[in-house]
């Protein structure tokens, strides 16, 4: 292993012991940066810039990544000209080098790939595109997701980020959506890392990290319009914000200074979310400071206001949505799925299909605070499309075919923001949001819901049957009208019920023919002389007419005792036939206690099948507002 080295900082002559043998830069406590070639020399590299290093990470913080140490020695602080990142030293416990990538609330871990023939490489990372394979050696074939210009770094601690030279950043996905890689360019040589997203930070193991990101109270701004100086704390990660004296937009540019865009004009009669720069919200769990806003709108007119936070729980940037007094919360992601081909209805990402909701195109109208849109990109020919799962969204923003920002959305109940600690100023709800569930329960949940009331509803059912006292026949006989006597008198042997309420069913047949039975009958408790009475006639006729048979009434009938209490019972029925021309000889009478109705079952069963059916229609009902 070779021995670490033992320099002196050109500036001030500070000695500096080298951690890593890789290292390519370090910043001495003076402040000078200095390139580590063999001995220290300050750096004349043009674009070394004089950079805060805004991050959770700590120098010289351990922690484990895959279960393997390292240690942070350092940062390279790079601003690009649609973002800025920190590029942290990993020396890992086997001497190796890997950079941990953060900004913006996401880190992802880079590891360098070696043994890569690179030849023609750099003529196809000049033909790369969004929309067009470019094989990359044996790593296979891969899409452009987004292409950024190097405009200017600085060094904190001691870095073995490469950034020499470097003059463009290419994000890589695999075309099965599995591996990401990151190039970057420096004349025709080609840095190449394999990207693995870090969750959370808790994943790292870190020994110490900052608790939240300390902005530099003491950076200011000159405007370039109106020459006053305004605060510009989140600088680099926001290079846009809008002057508080004059209202002009100012962005900064790659000549290392703040431009003016655009004044910002005044809208008239706008009614929408009024939420002041520097409130504190609470979202979905985390909490934000309101740092921004901005009113846009699409090709078709439509109008939406867009707040910008900042994420005081992660370091990172949000936006809340706001669309006819519907909220949704978006942020960007580093993890996302294919890209969409023309025409595509759906996406399909972590065991969830997103369906196509909209395609526009957005222009900037108005912006105070710090923003990230500027009034020059209303000339750009970016469009963006949504794709949607209520209550989550996959937006696309495509800028040309280099860049492919991916972000996710969730829906914000309107509660949340009626109950934060500062009152807000709402506008009208309209309609059904474009994130808002059509119910508490999706249909998924109503469906498995609803079929495992049900099979529980049947199981208990069975259950009673099954454990319950059975049924007992307390009379089953025949009976036949004698030629003298057109009467009949029945009484049932004595019988008991012994549960606290029991059903006695009879069921009565005749051979009754267009002619009819009269029945009487009472059941009796024979302790206490109480009786439970009901009456039913028995008709049925039958002819032809015109050719055409006919018949009406019937020859059966039954009659349930419901809830009957408790005792000892004997069942009597009087019949009676009738004087029509027609027949009747017999009558068969059936009695049980402990009968069962129909109705008990197929009511409640009827009552459990209409509550997932009413909230599938409902939930169809407002799935047809939502795409009208």
């Amino acid at each position: 292993m070779e021995l670490s080295k033992t320099f002196n900082c050109p500036k001030c002559g500070t000695a500096y012991r080298q951690v890593n043998n890789t290292a390519i830069h370090y910043e001495c406590s003076c402040g000078n940066v200095n390139r580590i070639d063999g001995y220290l020399q300050s750096e004349s590299n043009q674009k070394l810039k004089k950079l805060p290093l805004y991050s959770r990470f700590k120098q010289d913080t351990k922690g484990y990544f895959n279960q393997d140490a390292f240690t942070l020695t350092g940062a390279l602080v790079v601003v690009f000209k649609n973002a800025a990142l920190n590029f942290w030293t990993m020396k890992m416990q086997d001497g190796s080098v890997r950079l941990l990538e953060e900004s913006y609330g996401f880190q992802t871990v880079l590891t360098p790939v070696t043994g890569i023939n690179t030849k023609g490489l750099y003529d196809r990372l000049n033909k790369a595109s969004t929309t067009k394979d470019t094989i990359i050696d044996h790593l296979g074939t891969y899409r452009l997701v987004q292409q950024d210009d190097f405009w200017g770094f600085d060094v904190k601690g001691e870095s073995a980020a490469d950034i020499l030279g470097a003059e463009e950043r290419f994000l890589f996905q695999s075309r099965d959506g599995a591996t990401y890689i990151e190039i970057w360019l420096a004349g025709k040589d080609c840095r190449i890392f394999k990207q693995e997203p870090v969750e959370t930070i808790e994943e790292l193991e870190l020994s110490a990290i900052n608790a939240a990101i300390q902005f530099n109270e003491k950076d200011y701004a000159d405007c370039a319009s109106c020459g006053k100086e305004v605060y510009i704390p989140y600088f680099p990660l926001v290079k846009n914000f809008v002057c508080p004296h004059c209202t002009t937009l100012n962005k900064f540019s790659e000549r290392w200074r703040w431009e003016k865009d655009q004044k910002v004009p005044r809208l008239q009669n706008n009614t929408a979310a009024r939420i002041p720069l520097g409130t504190n919200l609470h979202l979905l769990g985390d909490d934000f400071k309101v740092i921004g806003a901005t009113i846009k709108e699409d090709n078709d007119e439509a109008q939406w206001q867009e707040f910008t936070l900042y994420c005081e729980t992660d370091g990172g940037f949000a936006f809340l949505s706001v669309f006819n007094g519907n909220f949704m919360l978006v942020y960007e992601t580093m993890e996302f799925p294919l890209l969409p081909s023309v025409g595509q209805s759906s996406l399909y990402f972590e065991d969830t299909f997103y369906l196509f909701y909209n395609d526009y195109t957005t222009k900037l109208l108005w912006a105070e605070g710090y923003v990230f849109d500027d009034f020059a990109s209303n000339n750009r020919r970016g469009f963006t499309y949504d794709y949607i799962a209520p209550p989550y969204l996959f937006s696309l923003e495509r800028d040309g075919d280099k860049n492919n920002y991916w972000f996710r959305g969730e829906y914000v109940d309107r509660k949340e923001l009626e109950n934060q600690e500062t009152p807000l100023v709402l506008p009208k709800k309209i309609g059904l949001g474009t994130l808002e569930p059509s119910s508490k329960f999706s249909n998924r949940q109503v469906i498995i819901g609803g079929a495992l009331a049900i099979i529980l509803f049947v199981l208990v059912h069975l259950g009673i049957d099954l454990t319950g006292t059975p049924a007992k026949v307390v009379l089953s006989n025949t009976y036949t009208f004698s030629d003298t006597s057109k009467n009949i008198e029945i009484t049932s042997e004595p019988f008991e019920l012994d549960n606290f309420r029991t059903n006695v069913g009879i069921d009565i047949s005749s051979d009754v023919m267009n002619n009819w039975v009269s029945l009487d009958y009472a059941l009796v408790n024979t302790q206490t002389g109480q009786e439970y009475n009901a009456g039913k006639d028995l008709e049925y006729y039958s002819g032809s007419d015109g050719g055409e048979n006919w018949s009406e009434g019937s020859n059966t009938y039954d009659h349930l005792f419901t809830a009957v209490p408790k005792g000892r019972y004997v069942l009597n029925i009087e019949a009676e036939k009738g004087t029509d021309a027609g027949m009747v000889t017999s009558l068969y009478v059936k009695a049980q206690a402990g009968s069962k109705r129909a109705l008990n079952f197929w009511l409640p069963f009827i009552l459990i099948l209409s509550w997932p059916v009413i909230l599938l229609i409902r939930n169809y009902s407002k799935e047809q507002e939502r795409w009208a």
